[in-house]
């Protein structure tokens, strides 16, 4: 790929779009609460992502570039909603592998009762 002003210029086939979990009610830890395969000969781009928690909890966004694994943590300090969206990939420079999993997941366990719902803003270029 090219080189534009410290980027990489990427040649998008989708524009991006939200995948959502629906809600999840005390998930154990380490559970994939969302997860999006990257289509084959693509490379797979994240730009944002909501995750709502009834408890504190950390997350994680997982995925897979040349062939090493990478992660973002996200913390959740308290009950509530982190909300986040860019225009610019929060990946960019390593995007996620053809035919590999974006996925995000929770650190700890969750107590009884208590529900996470979360979302991935994804999309694909020509890889």
């Amino acid at each position: 790929m090219s080189s534009v002003v410290g980027f990489e210029a990427v040649k998008f086939i989708q524009f991006a779009r939200w995948i959502d979990s629906g809600e999840v009610v005390a998930p154990s830890a380490n559970t994939e609460l969302v997860r999006y395969v990257v289509g084959m000969n693509r490379l797979g781009y994240f730009y944002g992502f909501f995750v709502m928690a009834s408890e504190a909890n950390t997350f994680k966004i997982n995925w897979l570039s040349g062939g090493v694994s990478y992660s973002l943590r996200i913390p959740l300090p308290n009950a509530g909603v982190v909300h986040y969206a860019d225009p610019i990939a929060m990946n960019l420079g390593n995007p996620a592998d053809s035919l590999s999993a974006i996925t995000v997941t929770n650190l700890s366990d969750g107590s009884s009762g208590s529900v996470y719902q979360v979302r991935l803003l994804v999309a694909e270029a020509i890889g």
